[in-house]
């Protein structure tokens, strides 16, 4: 009896299953998809050829950007550096072949330092210098592309721009109209799939209210579909959307673009701003020549205060001179200091972390000067890492400035841009510095230690990154901390120690105190003194092999001083016992003896130290 009764429950609920699948509740969807799936598609098609114009554009107008750029820096020659530092061996970088400044694009300290004749300390300036010139030639404002279009990146944004105002004119306000149609009856359509689902349907097998009116709309919205208007913007869509292809598939008259940008200069305008910023106000486009290109000989001047242009006739390349524009003047603004946890709210970016400098601040305090009134853009493409500096926020482009903020929104703490790390310590040096020489009247207590922590983490957090970012922080740390004591003994050595361009500030005035107080320097100083000279480089038995080797040094410098102490014990005794006139009255044999005594001794420099 229970199988029975089993078996029969199934043969029920198969029947209902069948008969769900063969009504009209379960053969709506069918019906809905069939007649608007078309309209879905041209739907998807007029966005994605928008979106695909828009991507080419913005790319080659970073091309154009970057091919302006690059020339600029073609055309400033090597010793333009010399305006932002001295004493660098710029000779030594002629002899290996650079003669601009975009020669050194890309180049480190490591790098730079391995050309022969080039230091250390040079090579540091010299990178400096490199990002700074880098720096200014970007922030001159960019000239726009002018007829007729020579060179490809011009001609290229320009054909994008044309194809862009072409699919504006014959597509765009049609497909906004045709897209909200679209989207309208995908909501009608999802609201019936929704109450003809199996178990509406169950609810008196179909026959209830919801169902039948819900199939009433179905039938209601696959007539609308299949009424002539919308039938026909359909096939107009379609024709447009194929000439589109076309135009973006061959390449665009330069006559034709040229006609296009006079009769529509307000569009073009305003996409070059968009993309290219506000050109200087001394820069103007000249206007479409009303002959096209029949002209033989045209000649396009563009005259600025830092740019000259000049195009020659025919094909012939354009020939560029470029030279830094002067330092800007001071601005009268004042900048606010933010202390650790401080919040601010730049360009929709909820900045939490505080140690910023917020203002526009003048030309000596713009690099580490956070100006929230500049632009910032969200970037789509992906971020790469960048060894080196960026010289100020203002100078950083609105995508650079808006992955900035980011960074800063996140707690300062992501390691894809070294850069970043490099723009938020300029901020946090001079905070420190003024705290250190006492130029802050109104500071928080404790606010120096807080701050010393964070150059800490920053050191810390760009360690294994390439940049100077830790060196920069390390070498801070160790001036502070050496500023702070009372100069009346050798300090301690730290724990932990680095090795750079030049001593450490506690290691020299630890060493000046020894000298001081005539105390000769104890074995753990000159260990250390030897580890972190930068003129002495340890050969590979000492590197491979630090206890022996330390306790190599130990044994010589042991030995070295104790000769060293026991020649000056000789000296003293012999000056106490000759009195003046004795001294005057020895005869010169004997004289003689005595000097060629002290100057046969053995040197109380041991061969294995003094190699160090």
């Amino acid at each position: 009896m229970p199988i029975a009764l089993l078996a029969f429950a199934l043969v029920v609920a198969a029947g209902v299953a069948i008969a769900y699948r063969v009504s009209p509740a379960a053969k709506v969807k069918g019906r809905i998809e069939v007649a608007l799936s078309p309209f879905e598609d041209l739907d998807a098609e007029i966005h994605t050829l928008q979106a695909n114009l828009q991507s080419e554009i913005d790319q080659l107008a970073r091309r154009y950007i970057e091919g302006i750029h690059t020339a600029r820096l073609k055309a400033l020659p090597l010793e333009e550096l010399k305006k932002y530092a001295i004493g660098m061996r710029l000779q030594a970088l002629k002899d290996v072949g650079i003669r601009t400044v975009y020669d050194l694009q890309g180049w480190n300290e490591l790098r730079i330092s391995q050309v022969r004749g080039v230091g250390p300390k040079s090579a540091f300036a010299i990178v400096q210098s490199v990002a700074t010139a880098t720096a200014a030639a970007k922030a001159v404002p960019l000239p726009y592309p002018t007829p007729p279009y020579w060179t490809d990146p011009e001609r290229q944004l320009m054909q994008a721009l044309y194809r862009e105002r072409w699919f504006d004119a014959h597509v765009s306000e049609r497909g906004n109209a045709y897209s909200t149609i679209v989207t309208s009856h995908q909501c009608a359509r999802d609201a019936i799939l929704s109450k003809t689902t199996f178990s509406h349907w169950l609810w008196r097998f179909g026959g209830s209210e919801i169902i039948r009116r819900s199939l009433e709309l179905a039938d209601a919205m696959i007539g609308a579909l299949k009424e002539p208007s919308l039938l026909s913007m359909k096939e107009d869509l379609t024709i447009s959307l194929g000439e589109c292809r076309t135009l973006c598939a061959d390449r665009v008259p330069v006559e034709s673009i040229v006609g296009d940008v006079d009769e529509n200069r307000k569009f073009y305008d305003s996409q070059l701003i968009r993309l290219l910023g506000k050109t200087s106000p001394s820069i103007q486009v000249p206007p479409a020549p009303k002959s096209g290109l029949s002209t033989p000989h045209l000649a396009a001047q563009v005259s600025e205060r830092f740019v000259t242009v000049a195009v020659a006739s025919g094909l012939e390349q354009k020939r560029t001179e470029f030279a830094l524009p002067s330092p800007p003047r001071p601005l009268p603004t004042e900048l606010r200091w933010l202390t650790k946890g401080e919040p601010l709210q730049v360009q929709g970016n909820n900045l939490t972390c505080g140690f910023l400098y917020v203002g526009k601040g003048n030309s000596a305090e713009q690099h580490f000067a956070l100006n929230p009134l500049l632009p910032a853009k969200p970037d789509t493409s992906p971020s790469q890492e960048i060894a080196g500096y960026y010289f100020s926020y203002s100078t950083l482009s609105p995508e650079q400035r808006s992955r900035y903020l980011c960074w800063l929104a996140q707690g300062a703490s992501s390691t894809t841009d070294p850069g970043f790390g490099m723009l938020y310590f300029y901020g946090i040096e001079r905070r420190l510095l003024d705290l250190v020489r006492g130029r802050v009247s109104s500071a928080p207590p404790g606010e120096m230690g807080t701050i010393v922590q964070e150059v800490q983490r920053v050191s810390d957090l760009f360690k294994n990154k390439p940049g100077s970012v830790t060196l920069c922080c390390q070498r801070l740390l160790d001036f502070v901390a050496t500023f702070s004591l009372d100069r009346t003994s050798a300090p301690e050595l730290p724990k932990e120690w680095y090795r750079g361009y030049e001593l450490p500030f506690i290691m020299r005035l630890g060493i000046g105190i020894f000298m001081r107080d005539s105390r000769p320097i104890p074995l753990e100083w000159a260990l250390r003194w030897a580890y972190l000279e930068p003129t002495i480089y340890l050969r590979t038995p000492a590197t491979r092999c630090p206890q022996e080797f330390e306790a190599a040094f130990e044994y010589a410098y042991a030995r070295s001083t104790a000769r060293e102490s026991s020649s000056r014990r000789i000296r003293r005794s012999s000056s106490s016992r000759i009195s003046p006139v004795g001294r005057c009255t020895r005869s010169r044999r004997s004289s003689a003896i005595s000097l060629g005594s002290r100057t046969s001794r053995p040197s109380a420099r041991h061969p294995k130290f003094s190699r160090l």
